[in-house]
């Protein structure tokens, strides 16, 4: 257990590995990991969420658009989702998914959390600038996330 160690997916005490298992506003519970188990199938799990709520998120803004308009419930949810994605993603160790697959854990960090994170931010401050810069890097992970799926597939198993 600890204070103060969001965002760190991995810690070594005394030459034994701990992974990151939950993560709550001000605690994060750690578990030993004495053979890498765990921390693959956390990172996957992870990995697999923030993109399950991403999808979501998106799901329930295109079904607002074909329906011809948002509403607040929809909105609400949709952004919701969004942050838990975000969360999902603060969670992963970025270097240990470079080493998976070149690059995913740098676009992660680069496009999905920064994306993400000042789409949100924009929407909260009613900022379009940062909503515009938030979509574009959103939009880079996209790209970068449909052009290795197949790739990224294999590598994560």
């Amino acid at each position: 257990v600890h204070d103060t160690a969001q965002g760190i997916a991995k810690v070594m005490i005394n030459g034994v590995g701990y992974v990151k298992t939950n993560q709550f506003t001000y605690l994060s519970i750690y578990r030993k990991d004495l053979d890498g188990t765990l921390s693959r199938s956390i990172r996957n799990s992870n990995f697999s969420q923030m993109i399950r709520y991403s999808l979501e998120s998106e799901q329930i803004l295109e079904q607002a658009q074909a329906r011809g308009r948002l509403d607040q419930t929809s909105l609400l949810e949709s952004l919701r989702l969004r942050r838990l994605s975000v969360d999902y993603a603060g969670m992963l160790d970025i270097e240990e998914l470079n080493k998976v697959y070149n690059g995913l854990g740098t676009s992660i960090q680069d496009f999905f959390i920064k994306g993400n994170t000042f789409l949100l931010e924009g929407l909260s401050a009613q900022d379009p600038v940062k909503i515009n810069q938030g979509q574009q890097l959103i939009d880079g992970w996209n790209n970068w996330f449909s052009g290795n799926i197949k790739n990224l597939q294999m590598a994560m198993q």
